[in-house]
């Protein structure tokens, strides 16, 4: 997350976290350090659902002074001494949520094959519902969970799309990679340069990838909406439906979703964007709120809707320390808990939590949590993201 100062208000929040960080457990217990309370921007103020919509049952944040909320493991991550304020600093801009995977790409892991000619283009592996799966996820993870998003380079993308397609997992990607290689000289956000990540790939036939599903969508931008990220300015939407024009001129059958909530995204015709993003976090209050809010959006723009929560800085409260000053990590409880709200809806059509990281995801109770919401996800219908 950048910018906390920099919040948009609208009908909500529309900040969403950002920045990756690594565990760093210390041996030293450190002074407690008091953190301000997010003001009332960071709290949904619209939960007035759209005529026929259902209601989603509220959701109850675990809380670790109530320890029937809590697992073991849980509690032990949300009482902590030995690191109560978390890793390193939320501001980081050398690390970026979405960077370029350059490879070298591993041949030795289970799902990693070489893209083949002839191959069949049925994902036979898939294993149903909407994908379900964590941004940035190494390709060694593929099958595990049947969604991702990544940002493979031009010489590993048929890699990456051939060991997805036979593993069973579908792909959103992310072309353009980090925003820092399509700004202008004074940091707003530059349409030419832009235009130039794309053609990178120009000439690779992603076609049949994007016909049977391996691909889900293309992931042409994050955050348009967080002036702190274009120094002061905001990417409009017409600029927004330009640049789904530009993606689909190159591949018309490649759903095109920018990952900002549709409240940003409303009240505009959009002629070929497809689809937006709602990322929840603990401080955008009551999830069912966020989600029908969202829901009732995304339906009047004629959005398709990727939801998905903050799973490493998604609260200030409790939750599991050691990645970001100030937040704590979603607990094993916390991911079920707004992770089945998220999913009671029909209408999203993939689910993917900010982001990978190694240690967090080895945990066990992480891995079951997340294996129990990828059972539910399995459950629904899947449905395209083109909007």
């Amino acid at each position: 997350m950048r910018g906390r100062e920099e919040r948009f208000r609208m009908t909500y929040t529309l900040h969403l976290n950002r920045r990756p960080a690594r565990f760093r457990a210390s041996l030293i217990a450190l002074a407690a350090i008091s953190f301000a309370a997010c003001d009332t921007a960071d709290q949904i103020t619209s939960s007035t659902p759209a005529e026929g919509q259902p209601e989603v049952p509220a959701a109850v944040e675990p809380s670790a002074a109530d320890p029937t909320g809590l697992t073991l493991q849980d509690t032990l991550g949300a009482t902590d001494p030995t690191d109560p304020t978390g890793g390193k600093p939320i501001y980081d801009d050398e690390d970026d949520p979405v960077e370029e995977d350059n490879g070298p790409f591993d041949f030795s892991a289970p799902s990693a094959v070489a893209a083949a000619p002839g191959m069949s283009n049925l994902m036979s592996n898939y294993r149903g519902g909407i994908p379900l799966g964590v941004t940035q996820m190494p390709s060694s993870l593929y099958g595990r969970y049947t969604g991702a998003l990544s940002a493979p380079s031009r010489d590993q993308i048929l890699n990456y799309l051939e060991a997805a397609r036979r593993s069973g997992t579908r792909v959103m990607l992310a072309l353009v990679g980090n925003e820092r290689y399509y700004k202008d000289s004074r940091g707003h956000f530059d349409f030419g340069k832009w235009k130039a990540r794309m053609d990178r790939y120009k000439g690779i036939n992603l076609t049949p990838y994007i016909t049977d599903g391996t691909i889900i969508g293309h992931r042409m931008i994050d955050e348009p909406h967080d002036p702190h990220n274009w120094n002061g300015t905001t990417v409009s939407r017409q600029t927004l439906d330009a640049m789904a024009k530009y993606s689909k001129s190159r591949w018309p059958g490649m759903a095109t979703i920018v990952r900002s909530w549709p409240a940003y995204l409303k009240g505009y015709r959009y002629s070929y964007l497809d689809g937006g993003w709602a990322q929840y976090a603990t401080r955008f209050g009551s999830v069912s709120n966020f989600l029908n809010t969202n829901v009732n959006y995304a339906k009047a723009a004629g959005l398709s809707l990727t939801v998905g929560l903050n799973q490493l800085a998604g609260t200030k409260t409790g939750g599991l320390r050691g990645y970001y000053t100030g937040f704590g990590s979603l607990t094993a409880t916390q991911l079920k808990t707004y992770g089945s709200a998220l999913l009671s809806s029909s209408y999203p059509c993939a689910f993917l939590n900010w982001r990978y990281d190694d240690q967090y995801m080895a945990r066990s109770d992480i891995k079951a949590a997340l294996a129990a919401l990828g059972t539910k996800a399995r459950s629904k219908p899947f449905k395209t993201c083109r909007g």
